[in-house]
């Protein structure tokens, strides 16, 4: 999984863990969007990814609004799920070097 996606899964992750506050990251999930979604776009050149980014980076824009623990929950549950069903790695790396 592409750095970005770790990330915001372990920051989703805890969300959940404090309550659905959106206090997970600085700022909040509404500042946290833009810049997870053009670290996620950088790391999925193929734009394979490109409508789970989006997706993502429109929910996560919008969880300050809504209201209360309940409906913050079912969000984040559904991000995780997502997240969970995305191919682990639509880039593969480059394999190493032949040894000399």
């Amino acid at each position: 999984m592409a750095q970005a996606f770790e990330r915001l899964q372990r920051i989703l992750t805890l969300e959940a863990e404090q309550g659905y506050q959106d206090r997970a990251i600085v700022g909040g999930f509404r500042k946290f969007a833009p810049v997870w979604a053009g670290q996620a776009a950088e790391q999925s050149p193929d734009g394979r990814d490109q409508f789970l980014i989006e997706q993502i980076s429109q929910e996560l824009a919008s969880y300050h609004r809504l209201p209360g623990a309940e409906a913050r929950a079912r969000v984040i549950d559904n991000l995780l799920t997502n997240l969970a069903k995305r191919p682990p790695s639509a880039v593969q790396p480059s394999p190493p070097p032949p040894a000399p």
